[in-house]
């Protein structure tokens, strides 16, 4: 009998297991983060959330800083055979052409006086695909017709090809190039210590986005030009990464000399009977109408643009008043940690006097979080507080107590 009340006592207990035995695979959560230590998945995916807010506000252009408004920039594209690898979905090539484009639409909404241009690298040398201009169109056009890849990088020519670019430009350019590298080595034909050194003399600022693992020569020529150097680890990333250098540098340590510049403002003709037709250059074909220079008279059919003939640089008086966001831009609402209660229809007759606080001013919606401009003092939802500060560029309510 002792032996059996034994035996039941040693079913009823237990078994004792320990944490370490519950634990599976833990080698598959942990991952690298962007400063290079380990971390958790899970904590990883909590912080993405945080990590694009943080990001949205680095955008942000919310302090008057002297920055360089008259913009040309050479967009160097990687169409090597590194392009051709499918780690990101669809393929590397078709996420490169896509961020391109988000990135021309950014950057000419950002910078309406400014120009760009596109070089390409593969089979070991650098191609100006498109010239520097303002043609939106004409760059997607040419993106699309020439995403031809194959073989090696050659850095030191793209950064050759960008400098004799923008060498030549008067000191109040802001002359810079964003590189697109996807590879880890670079197939160059001389010293590129050389052209890094060169390029710091003539004032051109780089910066970098890569696909990979970190280069030391990449980092040390966007340290040596005041450029940035990014890593992206998956297309978010690379979009966004990509997006940066939409918004005008700071000029901090450059030396960009201010100065008076000519400019003209013409207006467009169509009268056939005043303005015959002309010949375009650039389409190669006759065309009516046009923008004719203040200057010599020579027409031009897009507008921001340089005068072919005396190098006038025309604008409208649109592409200026765009500017005013970089200039004056508006400052960071003061987010308000107290949660808003739900307001029963009751309760409106006593709340008259405070309505404001628990509805958004921008869409008249109930608030849950609080964002309140500093000088108006109007509450604003998260929603309409992002619109403002990434595409409305001035407050409604300051706007509606200057009316």
């Amino acid at each position: 009998m002792n032996n059996k009340k034994k035996t039941k006592k040693k079913t009823q207990k237990k078994k004792v297991t320990f944490n370490w035995e519950t634990l599976e695979r833990t080698w598959e959560d942990v991952e690298e983060d962007e400063n290079g230590r380990l971390q958790q998945t899970n904590i990883k995916n909590t912080l993405q959330d945080l990590n694009k807010e943080s990001l949205k506000s680095e955008l942000r252009v919310t302090e008057t800083i002297k920055r360089g408004m008259l913009r040309k920039i050479v967009l160097v594209v990687d169409f090597s055979k590194y392009s051709q690898e499918l780690d990101l979905k669809p393929s590397r090539l078709v996420l490169q052409v896509k961020a391109i484009e988000k990135f021309l639409f950014e950057y000419f909404d950002q910078n309406p006086i400014s120009q760009l241009g596109i070089v390409a690298m593969r089979n070991g040398l650098a191609d100006c695909i498109s010239p520097i201009s303002s043609n939106q169109k004409s760059h997607l056009n040419v993106l699309n017709k020439e995403a031809l890849t194959g073989g090696d990088a050659s850095l030191q020519n793209a950064l050759e090809l960008s400098k004799s670019l923008l060498s030549f430009l008067p000191g109040y350019y802001s002359k810079e190039v964003v590189i697109i590298f996807l590879g880890l080595s670079t197939c160059d034909p001389g010293n590129i210590l050389e052209t890094i050194k060169s390029l710091k003399k003539n004032n051109i600022r780089c910066s970098i986005i890569g696909l990979n693992a970190e280069m030391f020569l990449l980092s040390h020529l966007a340290k040596s030009t005041q450029g940035i150097y990014r890593i992206a680890t998956n297309q978010t990333e690379f979009i966004n990464y990509l997006l940066e250098n939409a918004i005008p540098p700071p000029n901090i340590g450059m030396r960009v000399q201010p100065s008076m510049i000519k400019m003209g403002f013409p207006r467009l003709q169509t009268n056939l009977n005043t303005l015959p037709l002309a010949f375009s250059m650039k389409e190669e074909c006759l065309k009516s109408g046009g923008y004719p220079c203040p200057r010599c008279k020579t027409r031009s059919w897009n507008l921001p643009s340089e005068c072919q003939t005396c190098n006038l640089m025309l604008i409208s008086s649109p592409h200026l008043a765009r500017l005013y966001r970089h200039l004056f831009p508006i400052q960071d609402f003061e987010k308000i940690n107290k949660k808003s209660k739900i307001i029963l229809k009751k309760s409106f007759i006593n709340l008259e006097e405070n309505i404001d606080e628990f509805f958004c001013f921008g869409c008249r919606d109930q608030i849950i979080s609080k964002f309140q401009c500093k000088n108006c003092k109007k509450y604003f939802c998260q929603n309409c507080n992002e619109f403002i500060h990434t595409t409305l560029h001035n407050c409604p309510g300051c706007c509606s107590l200057e009316n």
